[in-house]
C-alpha cells in the first residue's frame, strides 16, 4: 500500500493506486481502471487503429463505441461515458457474500476529512445510482480500509444504496 494512504490527506491517485493493488490480490473481484476523457488525434491513423480494435466483436460489430466519433484530424474524440466510475469490475465465483457476476463500480476521491459522497459530480452520482439500481455494488471511497467491507457487502456507508441481497 502506498505510504500516506491512511493519512489525513491522501491524493486521489494514492487512494486509487492502493485500491487497485488491494483489488488485484482479491480472488473475489476482477477490477480494472476505467479511464474516461477525450483526445484530439493529430494523426487519423491512430483513430483508425482504435476503431479497428473496437470492431473486433462478433460479425464485425463494435464491442464498444467512441462517443463523438471524429474522423477528421484534430477533432475531439470522447471515450467512456461521462460520470463513469474510476474502477469497474465484477464479482467472481469465489465471492462469498455477493452473487458472482455482480458488477462493481468504485468512484475514488481524495482523503481530506470531508465525506467522499459530497465530492461527487451529478454525473458520477447518476452513474453510481444506475449501477446500484441494476443490482450492482456502487461505492464512493476515499480510504482503502473500507474495501474489505464493501466487497463483503457489509459496509454500505459509502454505497449508493443497500446491496441487492
Amino acid at each position: 500500500m502506498p505510504s500516506g494512504v491512511r493519512s489525513v490527506h491522501a491524493s486521489e491517485s494514492d487512494v486509487l493506486a492502493a485500491a487497485m493493488q488491494f483489488l488485484h490480490w482479491s480472488p473475489e473481484v476482477v477490477a480494472w481502471r476505467a479511464n474516461t476523457g477525450g483526445a484530439r488525434p493529430e494523426d487519423s491513423r491512430v483513430l483508425d487503429a482504435v476503431l479497428g480494435m473496437l470492431k473486433r466483436g462478433e460479425n464485425g460489430k463494435a464491442i464498444a463505441q467512441l462517443h463523438g466519433y471524429a474522423k477528421k484530424r484534430g477533432q475531439r474524440v470522447r471515450f467512456g461515458p461521462v460520470g463513469q466510475a474510476d474502477i469497474m469490475g465484477y464479482f467472481t465465483a469465489q465471492a462469498r457474500h455477493v452473487p458472482h457476476g455482480t458488477i462493481l463500480a468504485l468512484e475514488v476521491k481524495r482523503h481530506d476529512g470531508k465525506p467522499a459522497a459530497d465530492k461527487l459530480s451529478p454525473e458520477q452520482a447518476a452513474f453510481l445510482q444506475a449501477i446500484s439500481d441494476a443490482g450492482g455494488i456502487a461505492a464512493v471511497i476515499d480510504d482503502v480500509s473500507v474495501l474489505p467491507a464493501v466487497i463483503s457487502g457489509a459496509h454500505c456507508d459509502p454505497c449508493i444504496n443497500e446491496p441487492p441481497f
